[in-house]
């Protein structure tokens, strides 16, 4: 189901994102002064939103998925130096020398701001003075509170270092916006604690509303689990492990269920290009905004999204996943187009949904795995990615792996192949990379060759922040990068 996008008549909601982007008066009509949400029911027509957003910059440093129109032996030998060579090249030297001055605007920002600021702040400010039914009240409030987390927290994860408890008091952030902020005035930075602390903070108020439903009005709205969810996303990232742990299993207990793909597996045709024949294959039809395992999903579709070799040496053999997803060299029985990159299959799926920013269960017994491992608790790690793997592996390929692996390091393999097909063409994938880059046993050094060139992306490098955009920058003066 698509939602028509709710917008304020007469209101300044075209966000000057610089930190203009929050909103204690956004509700306001000058010279009158009259308030144009009154109720909670025009409150919460806010929530409608279609949350669309690009996610192709993590991809394209996260490794499993680019987006890219151009064959990339194009991209990486263009004379000038582009925004996407810098990417898909991952070219240090010229991210830190030109990144910033590529980058005009950035969608992500704006629009992760933009939500902040024209549905979270607005209701978190008018939800108490509005007339109506007190329940639904509650809930709107709990919903505005979490959107306004997640969106911070996407938007540190993207524009800031990875976060470090021994720095987190000094690294600066990014503006942290909420209801009181004054929107006439550039906001600076925070660090990294304030803005994660604020982030904690808004998901505990939540929490003490209580006014989530189990069930939301439907997967385009946050439940309770989501709540959870996030909440367990953001305590991983500030190294809290025992607490994320306990907020993942708080998501697991409203919500548990694991999609088995093999259910979700629908005939199809490929033609050979070659001899015409019409062949009868299986693909994934992942149901829009019906899958059960999903908390919160958002509008996305797979269509020309290439698969990089990452992706298909990064997964477990058998994985539906992997053999699966409706791709132009499955449609056209192993042949691979030049378009949009030389040698690799793009994806051909206008009918499923593969949220990119969606919350699921399976990233919750991922989390569980994780804090398993780093307590050397192998058996339970191995016992929660079973709980995945058994419904993405086809049956006669599948063996368990709990009570088999008891090595750390395997667990870890099997934790990151487990991820890949989880969050390859989610901001996880880059989300918990960055995240692992401070964590010795989880960080690595990837590699890649593509057209050519050989690439080398380490945990110390700078391309895991990506600039502030100079729209941003050339209004607000005091936002200093953050490599």
């Amino acid at each position: 189901m698509k939602f028509k996008k709710i917008y304020l008549s007469g209101l300044a909601v075209a966000m000057m994102s610089a930190g203009f982007t929050s909103c204690s008066d956004f509700t306001e009509v000058d010279p009158k002064g009259l308030n144009l949400l009154e109720t909670v029911d025009q409150l919460e027509m806010l929530l409608n939103e279609e949350y669309y957003i690009s996610t192709s910059d993590h991809h394209s440093i996260s490794g499993e998925m680019i987006y890219e129109f151009d064959p990339i032996v194009t991209t990486l030998n263009e004379p000038s130096v582009s925004r996407g060579q810098i990417l898909i090249g991952w070219n240090e030297a010229n991210h830190d020398s030109r990144m910033a001055d590529l980058t005009a605007s950035d969608s992500f920002y704006e629009d992760a701001y933009g939500w902040i600021g024209r549905i979270a702040n607005p209701i978190i400010s008018r939800a108490d003075e509005a007339t109506g039914d007190e329940a639904k009240k509650k809930q709107i409030k709990c919903e505005a509170y979490v959107l306004r987390a997640y969106m911070h927290y996407l938007l540190a994860m993207k524009f800031a270092k990875a976060y470090d408890p021994a720095t987190a008091e000094t690294e600066l952030c990014i503006p942290c916006m909420d209801e009181t902020v004054d929107i006439s005035v550039p906001q600076p930075q925070s660090t990294m604690k304030q803005v994660f602390d604020g982030i904690l903070s808004d998901l505990d108020k939540a929490i003490e509303i209580d006014g989530l439903p189990n069930v939301a009005v439907n997967k385009m709205r946050f439940n309770k689990a989501c709540l959870y969810a996030v909440k367990a996303h953001v305590l991983m990232t500030v190294q809290r492990f025992d607490e994320a742990e306990q907020a993942a299993k708080s998501a697991l207990a409203v919500s548990d269920i694991v999609t088995d793909y093999q259910t979700l597996l629908v005939d199809n045709y490929a033609m050979d290009m070659f001899t015409g024949e019409i062949i009868p294959i299986q693909v994934i039809l992942r149901p829009k905004v019906k899958c059960e395992e999903d908390y919160f999903c958002n509008y996305n579709e797979l269509f020309f999204n290439v698969f990089m070799p990452a992706f298909y040496d990064g997964i477990e053999d058998g994985s539906v996943v992997k053999d699966n997803i409706s791709t132009d060299a499955l449609m056209y029985n192993g042949y691979m187009m030049d378009y949009p990159m030389i040698g690799q299959p793009a994806a051909y799926d206008m009918e499923s949904y593969w949220p990119n920013l969606g919350l699921k269960s399976t990233q919750m017994y991922l989390i569980l795995a994780e804090c398993a491992i780093l307590n050397n608790n192998i058996d339970e790690a191995t016992r929660n990615l079973d709980i995945i793997r058994v419904n993405r592996i086809a049956p006669d390929v599948y063996t368990p792996i709990n009570g088999v692996v008891t090595d750390k390091a395997e667990a870890i393999d099997y934790l990151k192949k487990t991820m890949v097909g989880e969050d390859f063409y989610s901001v996880f994938a880059f989300n918990n990379r960055k995240r692992w880059t401070k964590l010795p046993d989880f960080k690595e050094t990837y590699h890649r060759t593509l057209a050519g060139f050989d690439e080398v992306l380490t945990p110390e490098s700078s391309l895991w922040v990506f600039p502030f955009p100079k729209n941003v920058t050339s209004v607000n003066t005091s936002i200093k990068q953050n490599y």
